[in-house]
């Protein structure tokens, strides 16, 4: 089955597997990550950016190469382990990355500052 070329495009996929890929990525975010790509959207930078991208051993929320920013949101409940955020935070330093860490609980409780702060800091590297 080929999908059309229009829809295709406004699902950024080049082919029907990539459709199915971002089809299950998008319905299987968080309602912060929905929040968040949505903040992007309104800022006309969703297309900047790739959702759950590895870098090197990690799996990022959103990252975008060309404005070298990643973008992980947080909660009380997310498993941390010092040692491992310790070298993923060189890691991501060493490549010139920003890395935004954005808590939970911002989101739920100031969304309009959070959306400063990513608008900000995206128009900062050069959007």
């Amino acid at each position: 089955m080929k999908l059309p070329e229009k829809l295709l495009k406004l699902k950024r996929a080049s082919s029907l597997e990539d459709f199915k890929r971002n089809y299950m990525i998008e319905n299987a975010m968080t309602n912060s990550e929905k929040q968040v790509w949505m903040m992007l959207q309104k800022q006309k930078a969703d297309k900047l950016f790739k959702r759950q991208y590895t870098f090197k051993y990690f799996i990022i929320d959103f990252y975008s190469e060309e404005l070298k920013i990643s973008i992980e949101i947080d909660s009380k409940t997310r498993y941390h382990n010092k040692d491992v955020d310790a070298i993923k935070k060189q890691l991501l330093d060493d490549a010139g990355v920003k890395n935004i860490i954005i808590q939970k609980d911002d989101l739920k409780n100031d969304e309009k500052k959070v959306f400063e702060m990513l608008k900000k800091e995206i128009g900062g590297r050069g959007k």
